[in-house]
């Protein structure tokens, strides 16, 4: 009799324990944009409850995934390979010439990260709606080489479409849990543009 998890069940486990996590997220997240969403509220409060609202998700979903860690195995034995990759949930932005224009700060959207060949290093790809309320694809990096506990700092190299340069380089940090992190990006007023702060949600599988 063998002991211990073969990989096709840890793998399932894992599985199943992030598909609760998502559930208890995307429950969330529905009923939360519902609110968000009424009409007559001010773009400024909402983005303060979508805030909020990503914070009460990320809760929701610890809570949905820890009902299958009772029968997961320890993440010391859990393959390398299954913490390589994110699902990425943008997000929301905040920016600091308010009246420079009418700024879109709820920028939902889908991506990803895969570890890169280089320590402290993600591949990054994706989709959201940018804050000139335009469509926005990107690709790039992520390398974050300075770490103090669950956070690390660094910066994104991203080449972008929606933008007025195709070229972006920004500032950052991520704090990460087992299973959710969180991407901040802080940018200072450059010239003409409006800095921001920007956060996007990930999910590891």
């Amino acid at each position: 009799m063998s002991v211990g998890w073969s990989r096709e069940k840890r793998v399932s486990v894992s599985f199943v324990s992030v598909m609760n996590g998502a559930f208890g997220f995307l429950v969330g997240m529905a009923l939360g944009l519902v609110r968000i969403g009424r009409r007559g509220v001010a773009r400024s409060e909402r983005v303060r409850r979508f805030v909020a609202l990503l914070a009460m998700c990320v809760a929701s979903a610890g809570v949905y995934g820890q009902s299958a860690e009772g029968r997961e195995p320890s993440a010391a034995s859990v393959p390398e390979e299954t913490e390589a990759f994110w699902l990425v949930v943008s997000g929301a932005s905040r920016h600091f010439r308010q009246d420079e224009r009418d700024w879109r700060e709820f920028n939902p959207g889908l991506g990803f990260e895969r570890a890169a060949r280089w320590k402290d290093s993600w591949y990054v790809g994706g989709y959201f709606r940018n804050s000139y309320d335009r469509h926005a694809l990107y690709a790039g990096l992520r390398w974050m080489p300075l770490r103090y506990g669950p956070v690390s700092f660094g910066g994104f190299a991203l080449a972008s479409t929606g933008y007025p340069s195709p070229v972006l380089v920004l500032p950052g940090f991520a704090v990460d849990t087992d299973r959710i992190g969180v991407n901040v990006v802080v940018v200072p007023n450059i010239g003409r543009y409006s800095g921001y702060v920007g956060m996007q949600l990930r999910v590891r599988p």
